[in-house]
């Protein structure tokens, strides 16, 4: 994983903003206890069937077979995302350093297949209430559901990502010196940080990644995080777009209910 990052210039990244988001990720990633993802995991699952069971009486019959076909296809992509996880864990328990069996780049597809449905969904499900009017208490309450759908799978990607990083490590480095790495890089990260309030500590992840930047005495850490800045722009950015869409309804709904 990390050799092949060596020659790869800083024009990768995007923006300060791809720093904070992808440093955001790791460090959330990394201090979530995987007991609270088996939980977020379920909890996740209850609220997308609420969420199916809240719209479904409102679909037009006309949109039904569509709208029960993209439910089916989302739980597919759901459950191959989980499914590769916990195999993901099983693997860094196991102390396994073989390659995991679904590669990283296919369960970015899974993950972006997911998001294009969820948003569809969310979308014909709002459209479906559309003659209540858009000032009903149900609006409200569906995007707030929503809303907690998306942080919930926001953590989920984050530990995806960082439970493979740390078996990529372990088969680079071995368990001990890449345990090491890992520590010394979350050292310089905020400690109680959360992707939800990743803004308030952005000064913080800007120093942490120009402190990486210049780390010549440690040139493995810079390469390591070189690395995790190379994950497709467009999955990334699209990320950071639904991140900061979703904080700014939550302000807008907060607002409107003092």
């Amino acid at each position: 994983m990390i050799r092949r990052f060596n020659h790869l210039p800083l024009v990768n990244m995007n923006t300060q903003d791809r720093a904070i988001f992808i440093l955001g990720q790791f460090n959330m990633g990394m201090r979530t206890e995987w007991a609270t993802i088996e939980e977020l995991e379920k909890s996740l699952e209850q609220r997308l069937g609420a969420a199916k069971n809240r719209a479904t009486p409102h679909i037009q019959a006309e949109l039904r077979a569509q709208w029960d076909y993209n439910w089916d296809t989302a739980m597919q992509h759901l459950h191959a995302i989980r499914s590769a996880a916990a195999e993901t864990r099983r693997r860094h328990d196991a102390r396994e350093t073989t390659d995991a069996p679904d590669s990283f780049l296919q369960l970015i597809e899974y993950d972006r297949a997911l998001d294009r449905l969820l948003d569809e969904l969310q979308t014909l499900g709002r459209e479906a209430v559309l003659p209540l009017g858009d000032s009903d208490p149900w609006y409200d309450s569906w995007k707030l559901l929503w809303m907690t759908i998306d942080g919930d799978m926001t953590t989920l990607r984050a530990h995806v990502m960082t439970t493979r990083f740390r078996l990529e490590m372990r088969k680079e480095y071995g368990e001990d010196k890449a345990d090491a790495l890992t520590q010394e890089i979350l050292d310089h990260l905020p400690l109680h940080a959360t992707l939800q309030d990743a803004e308030k500590f952005a000064e913080e992840y800007r120093r942490a990644h120009l402190e990486f930047e210049k780390h010549v005495e440690h040139p493995t850490i810079r390469d390591i995080i070189r690395g995790l800045f190379l994950l497709p722009d467009e999955t990334t950015d699209d990320h950071l777009h639904h991140q900061r869409s979703r904080e700014a309804r939550h302000s807008k709904i907060q607002s409107a209910n003092r």
